[in-house]
């Protein structure tokens, strides 16, 4: 269920931000992360391919407990008042290098960290005439942990209850992932789950080193079909492994003194 205006519509098709978790891995969530609360999941529709402006479950620490709700993917800020100035800013992503010193996410950085479940995101490779989309996803097949941020926000007109909103935090690429992408979203691993959700830390030092890529041998993708790079699909078929040579499309591997080389400007 989308809760944006149909300008901010528009403005999310054009941006890259994907990533996949189907509802028959719920039980495994809860368990996976010991989650002791779960909340309405009613507008948690999306599942293959959930773009930003989606309802989708986050996880979060609150007086020692640990709660699974559905947020909106696009944090927005006390300060804006619509559903329409809210859409005139970009915040589905926040880079990690930069919470500290952003307005708009320093304060849910050092108070409201949350994590976005995920079996896989996506990324797309290849000339602009004709992008490959990947899935990316852990070797192992277990859950990703997003490092994400969030708050609860409400139109200013509005009678209803405020709603959970949230980012997906993005680092600097391992060299696996710079073939792809010079971003990626923060991965958190296993045993570090608890420190970045533990709302009492906020040395934003330490929680920046929990911000890292992960290990080269961390992932793997495959190529889906090109119907899931429209933000309007969501089905099983657009997610299956398609028989496709798309190494070729993949930046060379950097050197060691050289940054990654920029594919896209958006990304996760």
């Amino acid at each position: 269920m989308r809760l944006d205006s149909g300008a901010g519509r528009a403005n999310v098709l054009l941006m890259c931000g994907r990533y996949r978790l189907t509802k028959r891995r719920l039980l495994e969530i809860e368990e996976y992360y010991g989650v002791e609360d779960i909340r309405d999941l009613d507008l948690w529709e999306r599942e293959f391919n959930i773009p930003p402006g989606e309802m989708a479950p986050i996880i979060f620490d609150h007086k020692g407990s640990r709660h699974l709700v559905q947020a909106l993917w696009g944090l927005r800020s006390s300060w804006t008042e619509s559903p329409e100035q809210a859409n005139r800013v970009s915040t589905f992503n926040a880079k990690a290098e930069t919470l500290i010193a952003k307005p708009a996410f320093k304060d849910a950085f050092l108070r409201r960290r949350c994590i976005v479940p995920a079996e896989a995101f996506y990324e797309w490779v290849g000339p602009k005439s004709g992008r490959q989309p990947l899935s990316i996803g852990r070797v192992d097949g277990r859950l990703l942990s997003l490092a994400g941020l969030f708050n609860y926000w409400k139109a200013r007109d509005s009678a209803g209850p405020s709603i959970a909103t949230f980012t997906v935090v993005t680092t600097t690429p391992n060299q696996w992932m710079a073939r792809i992408h010079n971003r990626m979203p923060a991965l958190l691993p296993d045993n570090q789950i608890n420190a970045w959700l533990d709302p009492t830390i906020a040395d934003s030092a330490k929680l920046a080193e929990l911000l890292k890529a992960p290990p080269e041998n961390f992932l793997e993708c495959y190529p889906v079909s090109k119907e899931m790079s429209s933000a309007r699909v969501d089905h099983p078929a657009c997610v299956e492994k398609i028989e496709l040579d798309y190494l070729s499309l993949l930046n060379p591997p950097p050197s060691p003194e050289q940054e990654p080389t920029p594919v896209q400007q958006e990304l996760f």
